[in-house]
């Protein structure tokens, strides 16, 4: 599950417990990530005549769109504006296609899925963790996207770690999920949050601005919340 941190200010030395807690995973995930382009790096082979014929035994499909100088400093190239290196960032290096391409999509399942040569992940903080440190670091720690996660059962447990929202509104989320997040917030007091999950060229949504949240979809409770913690004003 995801949890989103809002009112969140910056520590002077960056030793915060949300920094912290991000930091050790960023650096975890980056080496995962390195580690996943070396395996491609290595699928393809020395020889750039190879590289059809290669990917082809790890059985990647459509191994004519991938990019034959792709190498671990494409990786890093690309990366280099973001705060760690993802998977996306390999995509990016690989097939220079959109996340929503037919072709990436395909490439990435038979890399980053099931058997495929790249299926490795970290372990993440635990969610009741990264809740207590974004409200001992002043923030305000909200669920995000509960029904694209199926997240719903462990929100008493959030809610009892200090969670103070949960998003309802989100471009996976269709009417039963929102209806559902809406319950949520009313039985356990939460605020209402939405958002648009854009990630560029790295994600489904076009645009920022997909999903909005007014006031009154918020609930009473929000006025309350600025007015209580003043670093969000």
């Amino acid at each position: 599950m995801h949890i989103l941190g809002f009112g969140l200010e910056a520590t002077p030395n960056g030793d915060g417990p949300v920094e912290r807690l991000v930091a050790a995973t960023l650096k975890a995930r980056s080496a995962n990530t390195l580690w996943q382009a070396w395996r491609v790096v290595r699928a393809m082979g020395d020889d750039t005549g190879e590289v059809a014929s290669r990917l082809a035994a790890c059985d990647v499909s459509d191994a004519e769109a991938v990019d034959p100088a792709f190498s671990v400093d494409a990786v890093v190239h690309i990366a280099a504006a973001s705060a760690g290196v993802y998977k996306q960032h390999v995509m990016e290096a690989l097939v220079h296609l959109p996340y929503l391409d037919e072709v990436y999509q395909r490439v990435y399942r038979s890399l980053f899925k099931g058997q495929g040569i790249c299926a490795s992940d970290i372990s993440y903080p635990e969610a009741t963790d990264a809740v207590r440190a974004i409200r001992e670091q002043g923030g305000v720690p909200v669920l995000a996207h509960p029904g694209q996660m199926d997240s719903w059962s462990v929100i008493p447990d959030l809610v009892a770690a200090g969670l103070k929202g949960i998003e309802a509104f989100h471009p996976d989320h269709d009417a039963e999920s929102e209806a559902r997040a809406l319950r949520a917030a009313r039985e356990h007091g939460l605020i209402v949050t939405g958002g648009s999950d854009y990630h560029g060229r790295f994600g489904a949504p076009e645009c920022v601005g997909l999903r909005c949240v007014g006031p009154a979809e918020a609930g009473a409770g929000l006025q309350e919340l600025f007015e209580r913690e003043p670093v969000l004003r």
